[in-house]
């Protein structure tokens, strides 16, 4: 397995964003009453993620020369993703115990690229 990089971190981030956002574009919505979650709830996560996977596959492929804020931008992005997404299982009304294990499930994934994305960070571009 070849090492991350700052390119190439963007790939494992860009996969994860489309992964969650078919998830949640796409799954979820069909099981809402199983979830709690309202389809445009989960439309709304669903366009932040496809933003995220744009930007993620753009650095990845088209960029040239990545510099810090890039990676920097997609970390926070992240973090705030995950703050939303914890938001929603302390204050939305009407979540079902399975709407807060996909939502727990999708901060620990996002927590662990955040952890990868720091350590890249640290590793080229921190002095």
């Amino acid at each position: 397995m070849q090492q991350l990089n700052s390119r190439n971190i963007f790939l494992v981030d860009g996969v994860r964003a489309l992964a969650s956002l078919l998830l949640t574009g796409f799954v979820l919505p069909v099981f809402s009453n199983s979830s709690g979650l309202q389809p445009k709830e989960l439309y709304a996560l669903a366009c932040l993620l496809l933003a995220f996977s744009v930007y993620s596959f753009t650095c990845f492929g088209w960029v040239s020369s990545i510099r810090p804020w890039m990676l920097i931008s997609i970390i926070v992005a992240n973090i705030c993703y995950g703050v939303v997404s914890g938001a929603l299982i302390f204050f939305h009304n009407g979540l079902t115990n399975g709407g807060r294990a996909s939502l727990v499930s999708e901060i620990v994934v996002v927590i662990a690229v955040v952890m990868l994305e720091l350590k890249v960070y640290r590793t080229h571009f921190a002095s």
